[in-house]
């Protein structure tokens, strides 16, 4: 007689198994929301979000926009947050950090925003207890006034080690205080520094959202993906720089070598002078791989540095992934 309860719990297993381990195509699993970044540079800018609306939910803004483009974004329906930054010293002391958050919701006022979108990096460890304090702060403002708290958190080092440091982040604090989380999947290697290697790659990417869904609702979780490359003069005392193209800048390419297991293509080509160079792309097919994580992880969202700098060949994987045409 079969058992026919073990039966069928073997064979829906067995499916799920064969999609996850499946070549990513077609839609994403689930519908996440696509929350992007967004340079504002001038009058002609809503043309390049309107071909997209049927696909963003928000932008979050850098720049100097005005109250009125900010009602062109909501004519779109687009949620419209404000990229915000800083040096330690406006989130440290109570006063400052006071006249800061004041500022912030004096500009969620005077433009109509959404919301604030805050991208403070690199400080020091010893400030996680100023900045949780001045999140939690922030938030009961925003949350106060209608408005929303969205942060923009990395993936360093510290987190992949066996007991995983956060540095300046407190993540049980900014799951419960922040509403929208940005995990920005790159500058594995920064093209600024020593050494060569590509912004970001699958496995590193998705480690990356892994870390964070331990202590994030995976609902608030956007995965901020690069849609610039990294290009390098290889040459001893060449260096290297981040450019908002899928492909190295000249006539003569040469065909990508893809790199299966890191998801990317590189090209190694000579530029003008002759000079010997790799390019690490993020293209369309970077970003696929990207996506795999996305519906894998069954992820809140997924996001842009930036909106302007995606490639068209990339905009076409999005939608397919999104809409399945």
């Amino acid at each position: 007689m079969v058992n026919t309860r073990a039966h069928r719990a073997f064979f829906y297993t067995f499916a799920a198994l064969l999609v996850l381990s499946a070549p990513f195509a077609g839609r994403l699993r689930a519908e996440p929301e696509l929350h992007t970044w967004f340079h504002y540079h001038g009058e002609k800018s809503l043309q390049k979000l309107e071909p997209y609306k049927d696909l963003l939910t928000s932008v979050s803004l850098f720049g100097s926009p005005d109250r009125k483009f900010v009602a062109q974004c909501h004519g779109l329906r687009l949620k419209v947050y404000s990229l915000v930054s800083g040096p330690a010293e406006n989130i440290a002391g109570r006063e400052k950090a006071g006249k800061t958050i004041d500022a912030y919701l004096k500009k969620c006022s005077t433009l109509d925003l959404d919301g604030i979108d805050l991208d403070y990096e690199n400080l020091p460890a010893k400030y996680r207890e100023a900045y949780g304090v001045f999140i939690k702060t922030l938030s009961a403002r925003l949350h106060d006034a209608g408005k929303k708290l969205s942060i923009c958190v990395a993936y360093t080092p510290g987190m992949s080690q066996p007991l995983p440091d956060p540095g300046f982040y407190d993540p049980g604090l900014i799951a419960k205080h922040c509403d929208l989380v940005r995990v920005m999947c790159y500058d594995k290697h920064l093209a600024s520094q020593p050494g060569h290697g590509p912004t970001s790659t699958a496995p590193w990417a998705r480690s990356a959202m892994k870390y964070w869904l331990k202590h994030i609702p995976r609902e608030k979780l956007v995965m901020g993906l690069p849609a610039y490359s990294n290009d390098y003069d290889i040459r001893p005392e060449g260096r290297g720089r981040q450019v908002d193209r899928a492909s190295p800048e000249t006539t003569l390419p040469g065909k990508p070598h893809w790199r299966p297991f890191e998801k990317i293509n590189v090209y190694r080509y000579a530029d003008k002078a002759g000079n010997p160079r790799v390019f690490y792309a993020s293209d369309a097919k970077s970003t696929e791989g990207h996506l795999e994580t996305v519906s894998q992880l069954d992820l809140g969202g997924f996001g842009f540095w930036h909106h302007l700098a995606v490639a068209p060949a990339t905009w076409e994987v999005i939608r397919q992934a999104m809409t399945g045409k």
